[in-house]
């Protein structure tokens, strides 16, 4: 991409269009457009109008190619008279099924929006420059390798503002030992990197437009879905980005993501993190999301997996107690932090003992119905409730850390006036 928003043409030229059992070839164009959000879209020409399959969907092909794609028609034109152009139809792509694909070798894949990182060396094309750019993980017999976009010619960034898509960067999937893989394969791991990668941005990006490839690196098929995916913001992350080894942590998430377990909870509570983390215009609801997704993971890990509480001792348990005990489980400190004024303020007066309780009082009063109570934490301004949401998000990403195992540095939002790469610490637990 020359630059933010820009449409990529991913076909020009003649497609399969299949009609009655048969298949007809048309000149067509396919683009990847961006707003008002991402989507691929074609344009076919010469439809006749008894051929506009009355919006019903319909199955095209690119040649050369075994793999189908399905198109949702949106729209056709039709133009009469004299030297009237034929008509159009206009339509969306509909995302691939990816256990429907056939086995490859490889899977190239494209990331969008997602955070500059310092890694191993990697160089353009042209061979003219090299950046530090480069990311490598495996697990489970799995190698996945994460580029970033270098533009030809220089090393420079582009311009990315706020509000814009960019393909930032370029990864591939494969097996270890070089061995071909399947389509149900390749789905579980794309999903796993869809929410591990997403939790290092702190915003939705999802690999998209994946190629797969044989041996040879020939292209087999084309998925060109894009998932879900956020505008670039300013969204703060515990990722570190002046390291690869933030990406340890998708070795210890893959691990229970596909154990029966895990699988389901850390699903959720990623999704509550992101979801979290991207509306900052709205603490209030962040708040009781968190909540949420503290609860869920002391479940899962104090009851399901250690044993700690039973069914129904965790169920006795205040609210304040359940984080409490989740957090000592996984050695984060329980104290509200220097920094934040405004909730330490409302600590010292109501007696709370420490951010556990701040947080889950703060929840509470916004969900119940007491207007007193609700009173108590709206009438004191938003730098309260900004502090809590902020808290509950260190601990709600520090919890999904220790329960990946994650040993490594990370960057701490706490730290709020620090220079930048001065929040990078080590996590608590490590020592």
């Amino acid at each position: 991409m020359a630059a933010p928003d820009v449409p990529i043409e991913l076909h020009t030229g003649p497609i399969e269009v299949e009609k009655q059992s048969q298949f007809v070839t048309r000149p067509c164009r396919i683009q990847l457009v961006w707003v008002p959000r991402p989507q691929v879209v074609i344009h076919i020409d010469g439809f006749e109008p008894d051929e506009s399959l009355a919006f019903n969907k319909f199955k095209v092909r690119l040649p050369g190619q075994s793999e189908m794609l399905t198109v949702v028609p949106t729209n056709w034109s039709i133009a009469s008279g004299v030297g009237a152009e034929k008509p159009v139809v206009h339509g969306l792509i509909e995302p691939v099924e990816l256990e429907q694909c056939a086995r490859c070798a490889t899977v190239t894949f494209h990331l969008v929006n997602f955070l500059d990182f310092i890694g191993s060396s990697i160089r353009d094309e042209a061979a003219t420059c090299t950046a530090a750019g480069r990311a490598m993980v495996e697990v489970d017999g799995w190698r996945i390798t994460l580029d970033r976009v270098v533009p030809e010619g220089h090393g420079q960034r582009r311009k990315h503002p706020e509000g814009t898509y960019l393909i930032t960067h370029v990864g591939q999937i494969g097996r270890v030992d070089g061995a071909d893989f399947c389509g149900e394969q390749l789905k579980q791991v794309h999903a796993a990197l869809w929410r591990s990668l997403s939790f290092c941005r702190g915003a939705w990006t999802t690999p998209m437009l994946l190629i797969g490839h044989d041996a040879r690196q020939q292209p087999l098929w084309y998925s060109w879905s894009t998932g879900r995916i956020d505008a670039r913001d300013g969204a703060g992350s515990w990722f570190n980005r002046f390291s690869t080894k933030g990406f340890e942590a998708f070795a210890g998430f893959f691990k229970l993501y596909t154990a029966e377990l895990w699988s389901e909870p850390i699903g959720l509570a990623i999704h509550w993190y992101v979801e979290c983390n991207t509306n900052r215009d709205n603490v209030e609801g962040a708040i009781i999301l968190q909540q949420a997704a503290f609860e869920l993971l002391a479940w899962t890990l104090l009851v399901e997996e250690r044993g700690v509480l039973s069914k129904d001792g965790i169920q006795k348990l205040p609210a304040a107690d359940q984080l409490r005990l989740l957090l000592s489980t996984c050695c984060i400190p329980l104290a509200v932090p220097p920094g934040f004024d405004d909730l330490q303020s409302l600590t010292k007066e109501y007696q709370w003992p420490d951010g556990p309780a701040a947080v889950t009082e703060i929840r509470n009063a916004l969900v119940h119905a007491n207007p007193s109570k609700r009173r108590r934490i709206l009438d004191r301004g938003f730098g309260v409730r900004c502090d809590a949401w902020q808290l509950g998000q260190w601990y709600l990403e520090l919890v999904l850390l220790r329960i990946f195992d994650y040993r490594g540095h990370y960057s701490n939002r706490l730290r709020r006036n620090a220079w930048r790469g001065e929040e990078v610490e080590q996590v608590p637990w490590a020592s």
